[in-house]
């Protein structure tokens, strides 16, 4: 009998995972603050953690967030989270870096710096303690987790890595060593946030008033961006899950960056410039790494994969390896229109699902967030997806959007019912579902000043889809209204809400993205007792106002965005 769940999520030694002898070396352990099946899925982890490897005087290691059975089992007898590789207390470790993928991880940062021993708060450190920190698409807004933190990358890692890394191996090597000259000394590192190094005041209605940079800290910060992606790094020799993943597949990454332009699209501004990476680039990467692990399916994975130059080309060139190998290749980001499908059909052979997000009803609303597809590509793209043979359509909305009206809300009905008569015609009973959620402004978006709407409204919506959809046959979901609500609040947050979060993780608060966990009765318990009114956070914000995020600095930057707001208003 178990004493756990799926006891592989803590195993270790998978193929292809790196195992060094040396106790000499450098120690790094990169953490993933959710499940191994989450963590393990998560591209950007495992390019760094084969980076680091390839260094033969630093070892980096795997850690992720433990399951509830097994939090239980550590704190009872008295046990500290240990790497993967080397089975080593996390607090060993000279550098622990986490990744910040999605605001409702962040409380599962706390506890596994707990379950290692080690204090949350920077200013509690000592110099024997592990250096800590972040990056991923979190640190746009890194504010709400800026007190756990010894610095926040903003913008890519592959590069960036090995300077904090030798920057910490050198402070180490101090006799003395001084954590506030380590911070400094991060601080020089391009695309660095040390945020210890900036002062933050707030006036009397409790706005932010100053930021003020110290100690030589840059003043914005600006993101690291990799310029050529055909030169850059990629692991070839990926690690092999000891169980089945999220997304349980080779990956290859066709480029970075979006031009689409949705306004609403956190990660089409902060990934900015696009850069590709070329096609011989690319199959001499998955034949690589097809071969050496035993994958039966590739990845193209990007933020808009139909946008990559020549994709028909690409996915001809593959399949000679697709049939030496017998792969399958999938396209995880589809636009909505029917060369996306024919392409789909093209890569995926006998795949059953395609996935589409309008995200509004209408064309108008649609216009206004930047959301190109009008309602006659979506049913081109339906009629070639029944034509195809596929069985199953994904519809994703978002309720709350700037401009919205209720006939805006009102025309997602009957859009979907025009898509499902479609496939009928075409001879098809292909089965929709639709996902409905709030929207979530973001900061680094042309809607990062909006407000966002109470959770009595959002429920409001939510449920009037639901029933609307359903009674029509329509299997419906979505992110719950609480949860949006707290991530609104999160994502343009400032550091006074770090106390919020130290509290609602005291109050038990763990793995909050999964729905079996997450409790709203303990985040409005822990905002009563930091202090804070979470609505503050969800109001709208004035142009000339400070924002919490203005510290790190994009390619698009404020005025940008702000004319992309305007262009929104005007339709």
């Amino acid at each position: 009998m178990y004493l756990v769940e799926k006891p592989a999520r803590y195993v270790g030694s998978e193929l292809n995972s790196c195992h060094k002898r040396d106790p000499d070396l450098f120690r790094i352990a990169l953490a993933y603050p959710d499940l191994y099946e989450i963590g393990m899925s998560n591209l950007g982890l495992s390019i760094l953690y084969h980076r680091l490897n390839e260094e033969p005087d630093l070892y980096c290691q795997r850690v992720y967030a433990p399951a509830a059975d097994m939090e239980r089992l550590l704190r009872a007898k008295g046990l500290s989270l240990q790497t993967l590789e080397e089975h080593a207390p996390l607090g060993e470790m000279d550098l622990i870096g986490f990744s910040l993928q999605y605001e409702m991880t962040y409380t599962q940062i706390l506890n596994m710096l707990d379950l290692s021993g080690i204090p949350l708060y920077t200013q509690e450190r000592q110099s024997s303690d592990p250096v800590i920190v972040a990056g991923g698409p979190g640190t746009a807004n890194p504010e709400p987790m800026a007190p756990f933190f010894d610095a926040m990358l903003i913008g890519d890692g592959e590069e960036a890595i090995l300077d904090i890394a030798r920057t910490v191996k050198e402070w180490k090597r101090e006799p003395s060593r001084d954590r506030g000259e380590l911070h400094r000394s991060l601080a020089r590192i391009p695309g660095l946030y040390v945020p210890s190094l900036y002062h933050v005041s707030v006036d009397a209605d409790g706005l932010l008033q100053e930021v003020k940079a110290v100690g030589g800290a840059p003043w914005p910060v600006i993101s690291r961006k990799v310029t050529d992606l055909d030169r850059a790094f990629f692991p070839t020799k990926p690690i092999v899950p000891g169980l089945e993943i999220v997304h349980d597949r080779a990956q290859v990454e066709l480029f970075r960056g979006c031009l689409r332009g949705c306004r609403f699209c956190q990660a089409g501004i902060i990934y900015r410039p696009q850069r590709i990476r070329s096609a011989n680039t690319l199959f001499l990467q998955a034949e690589a790494i097809l071969s050496n692990t035993g994958w039966e399916e590739l990845g193209l994975i990007s933020l808009s994969t139909c946008d990559y130059p020549d994709l028909s080309g690409l996915l001809e060139q593959l399949q000679p390896l697709q049939k030496r190998l017998r792969v399958t290749v999938s396209l995880p980001s589809l636009r909505a229109d029917s060369f996306s499908v024919k392409l789909a059909r093209l890569a995926q052979g006998n795949k059953i699902t395609l996935t589409f997000a309008p995200e509004a009803g209408s064309e108008r609303l649609r216009t206004i967030i930047g959301k190109d597809i009008r309602d006659q590509e979506l049913v081109e793209a339906v009629q070639m997806a029944a034509d195809a043979g596929f069985q199953r359509i994904k519809l994703y909305f978002m309720v709350g959007l700037p401009r919205e009206t209720q006939p805006d809300l009102e025309d997602i009905l009957p859009l979907v019912e025009k898509l499902r008569a479609e496939a009928r015609h075409a001879g098809r009973r292909l089965r929709f579902s639709a996902a409905v959620s709030a929207f979530v402004p973001k900061a680094q978006t042309a809607f990062q000043w909006e407000a966002m709407e109470d959770l009595e409204r959002i429920r409001q919506k939510r449920s009037f889809l639901r029933q609307q959809l359903e009674r029509i046959g329509i299997e419906t979901g979505g992110q719950r209204e609480e949860l949006s609500v707290l991530e609104g609040v999160l994502a343009r947050g400032d550091r006074r809400l770090a106390a919020a979060i130290w509290e609602a993780w005291r109050g038990g608060s763990r793995l909050d993205g999964w729905s079996d966990f997450f409790s709203n009765a303990v985040w409005q318990e822990a905002f009563v007792r930091a202090g804070i009114d979470p609505r503050a956070y969800l109001r709208a914000r004035r142009r000339e106002e400070i924002l919490p995020w203005n510290v790190v600095r994009y390619p698009t930057g404020p005025a940008y965005l702000w004319r992309e707001r305007e262009r929104a208003y005007a339709e």
